[in-house]
């Protein structure tokens, strides 16, 4: 079969995976007469198939995904195509493609808006000769945290969205709470998954002992307003890949309104013997609290939300007089909204 002419001493013709194949030239020369050279054949080699190609994990880091897949690097696996959809409402899209160096590929998707909602993500790889595969992994489907709080009863109520995606199934999620930015562990509590099917998940919180602690002793017992949740789902034994993976949702937050009551008088040696704010939902940062006559001079000032006044002088340690103070609160709220009060205490 006679392919093609050509004056140039190069030549690219296309070839199919797994062919056998034969070239030779045939040079034609001025006076019409030609010779052909030796023949050339060779079988033109086909892409390794993976052993396995398992799209490990998808979870949330704080605004950001991590992806892992997993796929038999050693028959010369080029690259992993990342995809992402909206499951709400989205088509998938490539987001990335990244070289493969190992059995295992990491990618970070740093702008997913995982607070808005859940994400789905697929992998494809892309053969030793550069083809793109035709079947798709496993999906990875992101948990969505979402929830609402009644700031009368003190009451939290979050939702979550189930996670897609293990090998095995998830077997439980883990539900974390945090206090003033920090998440405790253990996690407060653990709902089994008894139904694969199963779209959403429910918790109730009742935070009355922690929010409305007005008679905290220490910073790190009061609460500054902000309540805010992470879920994560943890896999079952029997991955057939030997993975045992968790996946985390995004942290989802409640921020309750400042709760400010001011006593009109206090005895110091009394029952009441310190004059404090009963104070609490407000940032610990940027609190000031002053004591002054009616002259204006400052007899007690303080940056510690725990701390009141005891009726003495700061200035000297004397024993303030028995009359009517002014006082001054500034603070802020979870929101960073500054707010103040003002008004009159009696010292008896």
């Amino acid at each position: 079969e006679n392919v093609f002419s050509t004056t140039d001493t190069t030549a690219i013709v296309d070839v199919e995976n797994g062919e056998s194949y034969c070239f030779y030239v045939e040079a034609i020369f001025a006076d019409g007469f030609g010779a052909f050279s030796s023949p050339a054949c060779f079988v033109v080699p086909s892409p390794g198939i993976p052993a396995y190609h398992y799209f490990e994990l998808a979870t949330v880091n704080e605004k950001e995904v991590v992806l892992t897949d997993y796929v038999d690097y050693s028959v010369g696996i080029q690259a992993i195509q990342f995809e992402k959809r909206r499951i709400i409402d989205g088509a998938f899209e490539v987001i990335a493609t990244v070289p493969v160096i190992s059995d295992f590929t990491n990618y970070i998707d740093e702008d997913p808006l995982v607070e808005d909602y859940s994400l789905e993500y697929r992998t494809k790889f892309i053969d030793s000769c550069g083809g793109l595969s035709n079947n798709y992994s496993n999906i990875n489907r992101t948990i969505h945290l979402t929830g609402e709080a009644d700031e009368y009863d003190l009451v939290n109520s979050i939702k979550w969205s189930r996670y897609e995606g293990f090998n095995a199934g998830v077997h439980h999620y883990l539900v974390y709470r945090s206090l003033n930015g920090v998440f405790g562990d253990p996690p407060i509590t653990i709902i089994l998954n008894t139904n694969n099917n199963q779209e959403f998940f429910n918790f109730v919180d009742n935070i009355d002992g922690l929010i409305a602690n007005i008679e905290s002793s220490s910073i790190e017992e009061y609460s500054n307003g902000a309540m805010c949740y992470r879920i994560i789902a943890v896999e079952n034994e029997g991955n057939i890949y030997g993975f045992q993976d968790s996946s985390q949702s995004n942290d989802f937050c409640l921020n309750y309104r400042p709760l400010v009551f001011i006593p009109n008088a206090f005895t110091p040696g009394g029952l009441n013997p310190i004059f404090i704010p009963v104070i609490t939902n407000v940032s610990e940062i940027d609190y000031s609290f002053e004591i002054l006559n009616k002259w204006g001079d400052v007899f007690f000032k303080t940056n510690d939300i725990l701390e009141g006044w005891n009726g003495k002088i700061s200035a000297s340690g004397n024993d303030a007089s028995n009359d009517t103070y002014i006082y001054f609160i500034k603070y802020k709220d979870q929101d960073g909204v500054s707010h103040s009060k003002s008004g009159m205490v009696s010292l008896i």
